[in-house]
């Protein structure tokens, strides 16, 4: 049955009146706050729109990094591949230079020497992977001549090394006399030798050692017994000279550069030729006569 015009009226009455109560009872809202807001406004059309266009834009963006970051990777653990593959490239061909080079300067031929050198100086005026060759060659060559100095050396490692005291000697010494310039006015001369020392050789340092010079064969038997006394001091001997008969001194001189043989060497030079030849005359050389000279460079000159 429908309700009468009266009812309905009350109905409306006693609705209104329990709002007006629940007003009454409840405390006063805040007004709503900016997430609140934020949150109404995001739950609207206009507002879902944006923010999914938003986080589609942020996914995108966010893969095309990872994929660059991926990439990147990927380069950079190549660049590393290729790089340790260049360095053990450049490590073998290091390697393989001085295998064919370190047997030619050490020869006992005059002309593989001259061809180790040859060579030697080619690597050294390379640029880029060659400045390793070039260092490896000169501590190896350090090496020799460390070996060969020592007292108990065998004749494999002393003629090494004599090999390399003569190559680095090169560069000019007292050695190389002009012919017919007798003893007194000894002239040191350029070799072949001289034009194309390298300086990988250069930065070898050379210890003690003594060229042994005679006017005649009969002198040789003792310049075999100076030799090896100077072995056992630990004194390189890169070898017995023979030079012109009118150059031979009247008695045996020790010859040297006074400002580039120390006190101490020249010492235990002596006191190993003492026993065997005396009297032995030390004689040093004038300043023009050790322009090129190397440091630790005597000679032991015979009488006849």
């Amino acid at each position: 049955m429908p309700l009468t015009e009266d009812e309905r009226q009350r109905l409306r009455d006693e609705e209104l009146y329990r709002a007006q109560l629940r007003r009454e009872i409840e405390p006063p809202r805040a007004p709503p706050g900016t997430l609140e807001r934020l949150s109404a406004f995001f739950e609207g059309k206009v507002g879902f729109w944006l923010l999914t266009t938003v986080v589609a834009g942020l996914a995108v963006k966010l893969s095309a990094e990872f994929g660059n970051w991926i990439n990147h990777s990927e380069l950079e653990q190549r660049a590393k591949v290729e790089q340790v593959r260049a360095t053990a490239e450049q490590s073998r061909q290091e390697l393989d230079t001085v295998m064919k080079i370190m047997p030619l300067l050490v020869s006992d031929q005059p002309a593989q020497g001259r061809l180790g050198v040859v060579l030697l100086n080619s690597v050294a005026a390379a640029s880029g992977v060659q400045k390793g060759t070039v260092d490896q060659i000169t501590a190896a060559l350090q090496s020799v001549v460390a070996l060969g100095a020592a007292p108990d050396a065998s004749p494999q490692a002393r003629a090494q090394a004599d090999q390399v005291a003569r190559l680095l000697d090169a560069g000019g010494s007292p050695t190389a006399v002009a012919p017919g310039a007798g003893a007194s006015g000894a002239a040191t001369v350029a070799t072949a030798a001289t034009r194309v020392a390298s300086p990988a050789l250069q930065a070898v340092t050379l210890p003690a050692r003594v060229y042994v010079q005679i006017g005649s064969e009969d002198r040789r038997p003792l310049a075999q017994q100076a030799l090896a006394a100077l072995q056992q001091a630990g004194v390189l001997t890169p070898g017995i000279e023979r030079v012109a008969t009118r150059s031979v001194p009247a008695r045996h001189q020790l010859r040297y550069c006074p400002d580039k043989v120390s006190d101490t060497t020249l010492q235990a030079v002596q006191q190993a030729l003492s026993p065997l030849l005396n009297p032995l005359d030390m004689t040093p050389l004038k300043p023009a006569q050790c322009g090129n000279v190397r440091p630790n460079h005597l000679e032991l000159w015979l009488a006849d």
